[in-house]
């Protein structure tokens, strides 16, 4: 939300006047994007130089093996749930044809597993 500023006075205070303008939708995801990848991208540079650029490749590396294993292993597991609810006939017990991370939890931990997806999502 963008808000007009009229006047600065001589002590460096903003004089507001007028109501909020509302911000577009375009903004509002450009400044989404910014926000999400600007600051992982900002941090990479400063990564390098405090950590070197032998030990930051490594870890920059390890951390994308990493990511690329769990997103096979998340993968791997919604397959193996839904050639298991297929065989069992228990689609009318989900919510949609789509699974998602809280019901991927809610499948292999219960109850507690969906709530922990919602707030580790939600966070």
């Amino acid at each position: 939300m963008r808000v007009r500023v009229a006047s600065i006075d001589s002590g460096g205070h903003a004089h507001l006047h007028g109501g909020p303008e509302r911000a577009s939708t375009a903004e509002s995801f450009s400044t989404t994007m910014k926000a999400i990848v600007g600051s992982g991208i900002t941090a990479l540079p400063f990564a390098f130089k405090s950590a070197g650029w032998l030990a930051a490749s490594i870890g920059l590396t390890l951390i994308a093996v990493g990511s690329a294993y769990t997103m096979r292993q998340v993968i791997v597991c919604v397959q193996q749930l839904r050639a298991r609810i297929d065989a069992n006939g228990d689609w009318h017990r989900m919510e949609s044809d789509n699974l998602g991370y809280s019901q991927l939890g809610n499948e292999l931990f219960g109850r507690c597993g969906r709530y922990v997806c919602h707030c580790i999502i939600s966070v």
